[in-house]
């Protein structure tokens, strides 16, 4: 009898303890942990998991001295991607058009309509201005503005060459369409 009550504890436990693991279970009233910063839209982001995968098209496109212009309101903005499988992912699903908005006053995000793969992906990044990034817990694309913390979960992805300006400007939500250069 002993051992059943210590068998049926043991199996209670380890339940609860795998439900409470979850790292990709973001509270909606999450501070932003994008940037380190909380701001008062914080409880609106919508929370998303990436799952991993492989894309067969990601695999045939090379990220290797690849370029992206993001077109929105008559700007450009020019982007030298990284060759790493989430850049080469994000590639294979170009061309896209995305809704940015602004969130904590130093980045504009966006949700692809696919997920983006975090294959091979180190476990977080320091960005830097002008950085283009995706924050794999919520699935979304990052334009870095202003100076933000090391965030897990944070993959780099390129870094704006020209245009940085044009994008910090943008005080309202907007569409940019995001095309591959070469």
């Amino acid at each position: 009898m002993r051992k059943i009550i210590v068998l049926l504890f043991t199996l209670i436990m380890g339940i609860s303890l795998s439900a409470c693991g979850n790292k990709n279970d973001f509270s909606s009233n999450t501070p932003s942990l994008q940037s380190g910063k909380t701001d008062k839209n914080s409880k609106n982001v919508q929370k998303s998991t990436v799952p991993k995968k492989t894309s067969s098209t990601m695999e045939s496109v090379s990220a290797q001295g690849a370029r992206v212009k993001l077109t929105f309101d008559g700007k450009e903005v020019m982007v030298k991607m990284y060759d790493n499988p989430s850049s080469r992912d994000l590639l294979a699903q170009l061309p896209l058009t995305l809704n940015f908005k602004d969130y904590a006053g130093v980045e504009k995000i966006a949700y692809p309509s696919k997920p983006i793969t975090t294959k091979d992906a180190a476990s977080g990044a320091d960005p830097k201005l002008g950085d283009l990034a995706l924050y794999s817990p919520w699935g979304n694309l990052v334009i870095y503005y202003g100076d933000s913390d090391y965030a897990d979960g944070l993959i780099i992805l390129g870094h704006i060459e020209s245009g940085i300006e044009q994008v910090g400007v943008m005080n309202k939500d907007f569409t940019v369409k995001i095309e591959r250069m070469d």
